[in-house]
């Protein structure tokens, strides 16, 4: 009974998460889903984030998903506008963040 309970957070987690992300410009249901099929939930992606050992790094980090039919990549743009959204403290300020290469 406790694994379905997790499953049922996880899930939800996860539809929570795509819908942040669907809420950035330029972020369509292909780009989302692949997103969310390496990083599941923010935590996930924040985790990868904590990894990174720069913002520039950090920027790049989803540049090079493959989205769609067309296996087009997400580019350094969209992943640094979605790196933004989740990183940045005062996202519309563009504050904080960690050191620059």
């Amino acid at each position: 009974k406790r694994a379905k309970k997790t499953t049922d957070i996880d899930r939800t987690l996860g539809l929570t998460f795509g819908l942040q992300l669907r809420m950035i410009g330029g972020n369509s249901a292909d780009k989302v889903s692949a997103i969310l099929d390496k990083y599941p939930t923010c935590h996930a992606l924040n985790q990868a984030y904590e990894g990174c050992w720069c913002e520039e790094q950090e920027k790049r980090l989803l540049a090079d998903l493959r989205f769609g039919t067309s296996n087009r990549t997400l580019g350094v743009s969209q992943s640094e506008k979605i790196r933004n959204f989740f990183r940045l403290k005062d996202y519309a300020s563009h504050e904080a963040g960690p050191e620059v290469c």
